[in-house]
């Protein structure tokens, strides 16, 4: 059976049979340089966020 084209109808019955786990991961970073071109100061700013969800029914027997 293809998950990506299941829909599962998320009932107590269901959710009770459910395992969910979920992970998120936030990195900020900022620095400040000297443009080498014209010498002037400026900052760097690198921002990154990433967010995981699994789901394992044990009835049915798939993760999604």
């Amino acid at each position: 059976m293809n998950p990506e084209k299941f829909k599962v109808k998320l009932d107590l019955r269901t959710m009770m049979n459910m395992v969910i786990s979920s992970h998120c991961t936030e990195n900020y970073k900022a620095k400040q340089l000297v443009d080498k071109s014209t010498g002037q100061l400026g900052y760097k700013q690198d921002a990154k966020f990433t967010s995981t969800e699994k789901y394992v029914d044990k009835v049915l027997g798939f993760t999604a």
